[in-house]
């Protein structure tokens, strides 16, 4: 049988993020969501797991620029 779905205030809490920050992130398409009816949305739990590995990114190297003595930061190619 397949897991529940799971509401805004589970899903964050999950995620570790504020509520805002979801209902944002639903609102611009970021995370993957299910929309019930209007105002009515729930989150598979395996999707989000499954969302949740794909986040992941190469850490950031830092240049100096020497004759400024200025650290850029750049991404690296996968998370451009």
């Amino acid at each position: 049988m397949a897991e529940p779905l799971m509401d805004y205030q589970t899903t964050a809490h999950k995620l570790g993020i504020k509520l805002g920050t979801l209902y944002s992130w639903v609102s611009r398409g970021r995370i993957l969501h299910i929309r019930m009816s209007g105002r009515c949305v729930r989150f598979d739990p395996v999707r989000i797991e499954a969302w949740i590995a794909t986040q992941e990114c190469e850490p950031r190297e830092l240049e100096v620029d020497g004759a400024a003595g200025i650290a850029a930061s750049r991404r690296a190619p996968s998370c451009a």
